[in-house]
């Protein structure tokens, strides 16, 4: 069977595209490797940003809504910030990946689970996908396979690409623990250099993490975790049980990210910030680019995949490329942004704004340069009370 578009991936990125492909009753295939439901590891952060983004309703794949957030530094308490309005929402990744491609599947998207793309050839009129159990052709594709794309190898794009590294851990705590962590987000910026380190509340467990915004392979990366496990009270008495590493793309580069017949969306066109190793909103956007770009191209074949690869550039890459700068500033300074962070109110609003959707990296960075005379300031006097700290929990 003949496909107007073959979907390869079937995360976020590509479940939202076949979704939206569909909808308008476009012939979609969508590829996913897996049996679902399958474990992925991510922390599982739905900001109320990207929330407004999805084109349903997915609030049936939530596990818990976030009341606020606590800031640690090297595992000493610093601040507990309460919001006052919905902040975001926790998932498990297996749950919302099943629920978001049953969308596309009642939408009209054909569904194939288990298969593993080996191999793409683009042709002068359509694109040829290589699978285990076949081979299948579209007239386009999009690439929705993550950051280590099968999709982009096979047509030679992003093959430099730049990425962090995370290790990620779904843990049980006793029961006093877990009502300790209620439904806050931790975030410890002195957790691991040039990263944080985090706790995400699930209903019944949680997950934590380390995330590094580098492009090396870090030694000792599991010896961090531990450590953070170890400095942090509430996780003293945690037992894993789940672990696994994965890389974290790291966009904002301007580079092509389509071919002849292909996009890339998401992970696959590495789109995701340097500051939190965030990824899913940025997910979401992609895939209504391409979703938008492929429905004018498939009414119009004069029409240019390369104006794709323009609107991820003009759309997201500089907010991607601010987010390398917060990024920049909060690693070189852990500690004093921390403090900052900590003890003023406009950096706590700047934050929250920023996760809310009311503003920017672009405004969120300018925000925080204004403020870097006080970061400066704080590092030379390094003024880490960790009695006086501690003691405000």
């Amino acid at each position: 069977m003949k496909y107007d578009v073959i979907v390869g991936g079937g995360g976020p990125a590509g479940s939202i595209s076949a979704y939206l492909l569909a909808k308008q009753g476009i012939k979609t295939l969508l590829i996913e490797k897996e049996r679902l439901p399958r474990y992925k590891p991510c922390g599982g952060g739905i900001p109320l940003k990207t929330n407004r983004l999805f084109p349903f309703d997915i609030s049936p794949a939530y596990e818990v809504q976030a009341e606020g957030a606590v800031i640690n530094y090297q595992g000493i308490f610093l601040t507990r910030i309460q919001f006052d309005q919905p902040y975001g929402w926790l998932v498990m990744r297996d749950r919302l990946d099943q629920y978001l491609i049953e969308q596309a599947a009642k939408a009209g998207a054909a569904v194939m689970e288990d298969t593993t793309i080996s191999g793409v050839f683009e042709k002068a009129e359509t694109v040829e996908v290589h699978t285990g159990r076949g081979s299948f052709i579209a007239q386009y594709l999009i690439g929705a396979d993550g950051v280590n794309s099968q999709v982009a190898q096979s047509l030679g794009l992003l093959p430099n690409r730049k990425t962090g590294a995370a290790l990620e851990a779904e843990v049980t705590v006793p029961p006093p623990a877990q009502q300790e962590q209620r439904n806050y987000l931790t975030f410890d910026f002195g957790a691991i250099p040039g990263g944080y380190g985090w706790i995400f509340p699930k209903k019944d467990h949680l997950s934590i993490g380390i995330f590094q915004a580098n492009n090396r392979k870090s030694p000792g990366f599991r010896k961090k975790l531990t450590e953070f496990i170890q400095k942090t009270p509430v996780l003293k008495e945690s037992k894993i049980a789940i672990l696994r590493g994965h890389r974290i793309p790291l966009g904002g580069d301007y580079l092509p990210l389509h071919a002849a017949r292909t996009v890339l969306v998401g992970d696959a066109a590495n789109l995701a910030d340097a500051w939190l190793g965030e990824g899913i909103f940025y997910a979401i956007t992609s895939a209504s680019i391409a979703a938008e770009v492929l429905s004018t191209v498939l009414n119009n074949p004069a029409f240019s995949l390369s104006v794709y690869t323009e609107r991820i550039h003009q759309e997201i890459c500089p907010q991607l490329q601010y987010a390398r700068k917060i990024a920049a500033i909060i690693y070189r300074f852990p500690r004093a942004t921390s403090l900052m962070t900590a003890r003023s109110s406009i950096m706590q609003n700047g934050i929250c704004s920023s996760v809310y959707g009311d503003i920017n990296n672009e405004q969120l960075y300018k925000m925080m340069l204004k403020r870097s005379i006080s970061i400066l300031y704080q590092t030379i006097r390094g003024e880490l009370d960790s009695g006086k700290e501690s003691n405000a929990r």
